[in-house]
């Protein structure tokens, strides 16, 4: 894991993680304020550029910086690294998890999802169920559906994509 700095540790005008609690005393953070704060603990001197930020990339040996940090308009945590690290390799080395890129009731939301049938796909999007089967979905044990992708060639991939019902 590549160091970034050797810059003073600060939080640089975003509260502290204790300054973070809500009335129970819990933690709550922003995913980005997490992120930021993992990059000041590093030395990886983030700094605003407009309405995100820039910072030196803890994932490879950065001279200046080529990550950007930026909060998606959900609240997630948008991180890049124009020097081509892949996100989870920027986040592994920030010691966080992909998870904690997103806010927490997009975590509560999904663990809500419920299973989906072909039928109550058609219905939702308003097409005909006849023919959503017709191009090959069908429907998967644990309430999923699968939805078969073909290669130029016409052959089908073997690739499956779950489709989940939105919460009710």
């Amino acid at each position: 894991m590549a160091t970034c700095g050797d810059g003073a540790v600060g939080w640089g005008g975003l509260s502290t993680p204790g300054e973070l609690g809500d009335d129970q005393g819990e933690l709550t953070m922003k995913p980005v304020e997490k992120v930021l704060g993992k990059l000041r603990e590093r030395r990886c001197e983030p700094k605003r550029s407009g309405e995100s930020y820039m910072a030196k990339c803890p994932a490879h040996d950065d001279q200046s910086p080529s990550l950007s940090v930026s909060e998606g308009t959900d609240g997630r945590a948008l991180v890049y690294c124009f020097g081509g690290c892949k996100t989870e390799q920027v986040v592994s080395a920030l010691g966080l998890e992909i998870g904690e890129l997103f806010p927490e009731q997009d975590k509560a939301s999904a663990q809500e999802r419920t299973g989906i049938t072909v039928a109550e796909l058609a219905r939702d999007k308003g097409l005909p169920e006849g023919a959503l089967r017709e191009y090959g979905l069908c429907d998967l044990r644990g309430g999923r559906v699968s939805v078969t992708y073909y290669g130029t060639d016409g052959v089908p991939a073997t690739r499956h994509r779950r489709l989940f019902s939105p919460v009710r």
